[in-house]
């Protein structure tokens, strides 16, 4: 070859490709070499349908020759489609199975055939959404209804007992839904072959019949008490000891069930011939754990939630948190131990201020006894007044105020024979100094509700002064800001005044403290790291010493470096939380949101404050009719004062400030009536409280304050209450000239 035909391998390429072109560019109907990228189609082409690829999947080709129409064939190929991912051919047998319109037995069917796990999967899955998770949802609710489903389970446990086989494998799929129907078939007290059966679906029933099985240790039913005993003994959990300890040695069983439960006992604790004392100082040690709050392990993952119900005769599930859990798991033990000790006192008053304490603990904070548990309150209130005074004492000394509060609200029911008791005052007075402000109250109630204002008893001045905070509260959200720098704690301030908080700005750890025993509407404390006089240690370690402040949630504001002083002290105090300075107002809502639940127990509401101040005018209304009580205006009157600000106790608050008829009260009405944005009713009230005053004592006003109201009256002369208050102050003038 010579040199000019000589071309390299790239050049022959290109050459070639060319050439193809070439023959193929002259064979198209529209002209030789057409022009890369232009539309070669033909106007009849356009119209053509375009070719679908053809399937060649053998999987998919498989099933669309199978055909499926029955819900079994037509779940099993969504099966395969979502196992090969093909939502596209999925969604075909979707909508054929919506078609069918399953009924929920069939489709509970479906997740019992093909595992939950693929419709758990088909939930979550974004390729097989909406129908794929629309028919998994539906599956797997059906399922769990037909789980729960209570008249199936009771006629699957008493098949059961009767020996139909199957029916054990479908009690264990539903777990502990199944026990109370399971319990119910052993209460019956059938053959020892029928309650043999049944006991053997407990156990392969599993951990889980834990909770339920403690709580049929009290049923006092002695085939449920064996039958609960000797399932927990095969199961080995060694927390179950201290349930059995009163059915081993409680003389309204038989003595076989007795044996059973001590049997079981021994071989959870791995010990023989446990003795009655023994036993007892096991389970009060337990006992006093729970008390405290210090039942560790002991609440475990199934909280102690199932508690007997003796009005259904069979246990009973309660939803409630880990510390709601140990509270029943307290009242529970305490009363197990009072059943065997039932001549000791100590015993008997820590039992009822479990229960009072457990019964408070599952409803909201604030709900009074009678809400929480009718037949308990029933039942407490049949107790002599003595026993539920030292149950008091006891529950303060403790410091479980919930029950102490619970103690109170029943102390108030028993009527003014109360005084008669010697020392009866003494708890009930020490109640209005804890820290907890609904104990507060529910003392003061408790002593309003058996006094008058004539009786006298150790601290009758105190309590009288608690009760002039519940008046001075507005029913207002407010926060302290406690800050070095006035104008930087205006700025924080600003920030929770955007969430309708009220705040008070204050710039020392004394004027913190000042603020807070003077106004009961304080729900939450912001200190900054570098407060002084004196420093956030010691204002925190003020306020966790008074019994005015104690339950304030506190939040020690940090800025720009970490402070390990803040954050060792918030881990020391339940009530307090170290964060940054907020500089937002997404980030002060999330820290007020962090310090709200802190006092939850402890802290009323802003509704629930209004309601306190209200009921506490309307008692001092009441009982200050008498002159004997002037006392007690005189010593509130600065309170009596402040309410006048609140709507709802301004009018209550008019009339005794004229009661009281002296020269503070005349110019606090004075200053009322003439402002004009109170509204009519508020200055109505003042108006005729300061008539009443004048009428009772006269003019006590000084000169300037007289000239004030007639530059008033010339100033607004179109306002009739400012012109009778003139007219009221002239003519008595007028008359006491004369």
């Amino acid at each position: 070859m010579t040199d000019a035909m000589s071309f390299s391998m790239p050049r022959r390429v290109a050459l070639f490709f060319l050439f193809l072109c070439g023959i193929m560019g002259s064979s198209h109907p529209w002209g030789p070499l057409t022009a890369l990228g232009q539309d070669t189609t033909t106007p009849e082409a356009a119209d053509e349908p375009e070719v679908v690829a053809e399937e060649t999947d053998p999987v998919v080709l498989a099933y669309r020759d199978l055909n499926p129409v029955t819900l079994t064939t037509l779940t099993r190929a969504l099966q395969a489609m979502y196992r090969i991912r093909r939502p596209d051919e999925a969604r075909v047998y979707l909508a054929k199975i919506e078609e069918l319109n399953a009924k929920p037995d069939q489709l509970a069917a479906l997740s019992r055939q093909f595992g939950g796990r693929l419709f758990i999967s088909l939930t979550t899955d974004p390729d097989f959404v909406p129908e794929g998770r629309a028919f998994a949802q539906k599956v797997l609710g059906a399922f769990q209804s037909e789980r729960m489903d209570a008249a199936r389970l009771a006629n699957l446990a008493a098949r059961r007992a009767a020996g139909e086989k199957g029916t054990l494998a479908l009690l264990v799929e539903a777990g502990e839904h199944a026990i109370p129907a399971i319990l119910v078939e052993i209460n019956k007290g059938g053959n020892a072959a029928h309650q043999a059966r049944l006991i053997v679906t407990l156990i392969n029933i599993g951990p889980v019949s834990f909770g339920p099985l403690t709580a049929a240790l009290r049923s006092q039913s002695d085939p449920l008490v064996a039958a609960a005993a000797l399932t927990l003994s095969e199961l080995g959990d060694a927390r179950a000891a201290k349930h059995l300890v009163r059915p081993s040695f409680d003389d309204s069983l038989s003595t076989s069930t007795q044996d059973t439960a001590r049997r079981a006992m021994e071989k959870l604790l791995n010990r023989s011939d446990i003795k009655r004392s023994d036993a007892e100082r096991f389970l009060a040690k337990k006992a006093l754990a729970a008390y405290r709050g210090d039942a560790g392990r002991e609440i475990g993952e199934y909280g102690e939630q199932w508690v007997w119900d003796a009005n259904s005769n069979n246990v009973r599930y309660t939803a409630a948190l880990p510390k709601t859990g140990s509270r029943l798991l307290a009242a529970a033990l305490t009363n197990d131990l009072a059943a065997l000790r039932p001549t000791d006192q100590p015993v008997q008053h820590l039992a009822w201020s479990a229960r009072l304490e457990a019964a408070k603990a599952q409803v909201e904070p604030g709900s009074p006894l009678i809400v929480a548990d009718s037949e308990l309150y029933a039942e407490a209130q049949r107790l002599p007044v003595e026993s539920l005074l030292k149950v008091l004492q006891y529950s303060i000394d403790h410091d479980h105020a919930m029950s102490a509060t619970a103690v109170c609200e029943l102390l108030a029911q028993t009527g003014p024979h109360l005084l008669a008791i010697d020392g009866a005052m003494k708890p009930l007075v020490e109640a209005t100094r804890h820290s907890n402000r609904r104990l507060q109250y529910a003392a003061c109630r408790a002593i309003m509700a058996t006094t008058d204002g004539e009786s006298q008893f150790t601290g009758n001045s105190r309590w009288v002064n608690r009760l002039g905070f519940f008046i001075r509260s507005q029913g207002l959200q407010k926060a302290i800001i406690a800050h070095p720098v006035r104008e930087r704690a205006r700025t924080i301030a600003g920030l929770f005044s955007d969430m309708g908080i009220r705040t008070v700005v204050v710039t020392s750890g004394n004027d913190l403290i000042a603020a807070v025993i003077e106004d009961p509407d304080i729900e939450m404390i912001f200190m900054h790291q570098r407060l002084y006089r004196p420093v956030v240690s010691e204002t925190l370690q003020v306020i966790r010493g008074d019994h005015r402040m104690q339950s304030i949630p506190v939040a020690i504001l940090k800025e720009g470096v970490s402070d390990r002083a803040s954050d060792r002290l918030a881990s020391t105090d339940p009530l307090t939380i170290s964060v940054e300075l907020p500089v937002s107002s997404d980030y002060a809502s999330t820290v007020v949101q962090r310090l709200i639940p802190l006092a939850e127990d402890s802290m009323p509401s802003s509704a629930e404050r209004q309601r306190q101040a209200i009921m506490a005018m309307g008692w001092l209304r009441a009982e200050s009719s008498e002159p004997a009580n002037r006392w007690q205006l005189e010593q509130l009157q600065q309170q009596i004062s402040a309410a006048l600000a609140n709507s709802h106790l301004a009018v209550d608050a008019a009339a005794l400030l004229g009661q009281l008829a002296n020269t503070h009260s005349q110019k606090t009405l004075l200053r009322q009536l003439n402002t004009g944005s109170n509204s009519e009713e508020v200055r109505s009230a003042a108006l005729d409280a300061f008539i009443a005053t004048v009428e009772t004592r006269g003019i006590l006003l000084g000169r300037s304050d007289i000239q004030e109201q007639m530059n008033l009256s010339k100033s607004h002369k179109e306002d009739s209450i400012i012109q009778e208050a003139f007219a009221t102050m002239i003519e008595r003038l007028s008359a006491d000239r004369n």
